[in-house]
């Protein structure tokens, strides 16, 4: 069974090539959110778009997620 990766940032420069790498790992079923740039990458995953400085936001996301990743900027 697959964990279930939440990736914060999942957009920007660090987020790509951490999503890049688990993607390319086949091993994980990725979340990723973004913010203000939209997904451009042609990955199979997930997307959300999500204001993390939203409480209500952020405990609907983490459900049922096993391990969260934070690459997104403040």
């Amino acid at each position: 069974m697959k964990k279930r990766v939440l990736l914060c940032g999942a957009t920007g420069f660090i987020g790509r090539n951490i999503l890049e790498r688990l993607y390319q790992e086949n091993e994980y079923d990725i979340i990723g959110t973004y913010f203000r740039s939209k997904p451009t990458e042609n990955y199979d995953i997930a997307w959300k778009k999500i204001d993390l400085r939203s409480q209500p936001q952020i405990s609907k996301i983490i459900e049922n997620v096993d391990i969260v990743i934070q690459y997104a900027a403040t």
